[in-house]
């Protein structure tokens, strides 16, 4: 027996039969399989979540945001680290394995230097992304993450 969420034979047969028939009669014909074997669990794997920050950013704009994160590492802890950020948010876990060359391996924020991107990830559920009060949701979720954006922002030079 197999997961709900997991791909089986079944998925990628009517993928190809799909790619063969893709017409509307064809499809009306075998709605039901594909709800059953493509859109359903393809849909249950999908994660909903709200995000703040930047994410992969060329490593130009990096670097400045990591001499940034060394010129003022009072603020940055701060400003990351804050209770109402932390509380809600968690800063994403994609780090490069090595320290970045010219930064010192042994820094207090070492692991903040290593990351690949800087951006604040908030799991939701669909209910909040289906919310007719998404719009005020959303407002107070960014709220809580305008310190670290702003450090962020003003360490690239850009308006916020």
């Amino acid at each position: 027996m197999t997961s709900q969420t997991e791909c089986t034979r079944s998925t990628f047969r009517f993928r190809k039969d799909l790619e063969a028939n893709n017409y509307r009669e064809w499809f009306a014909e075998y709605k039901r399989r594909y709800e059953q074997h493509l859109r359903d669990p393809t849909l249950r794997l999908i994660d909903c979540f709200v995000a703040l920050g930047i994410w992969y950013p060329d490593s130009k704009a990096f670097r400045i945001t990591r001499e940034r994160i060394i010129e003022d590492p009072s603020r940055w802890r701060r400003v990351s680290g804050s209770t109402s950020f932390t509380g809600q948010h968690t800063l994403q876990d994609d780090s490069l394995e090595q320290t970045p060359g010219g930064f010192d391996p042994d820094h207090g924020l070492v692991e903040d230097l290593r990351r690949r991107d800087a951006i604040g990830v908030l799991p939701v559920p669909q209910t909040f992304i289906t919310s007719s009060d998404l719009p005020r949701e959303l407002a107070r979720t960014f709220k809580k993450g305008v310190r670290p954006v702003r450090f962020l922002s003003d360490s690239l030079s850009v308006v916020f």
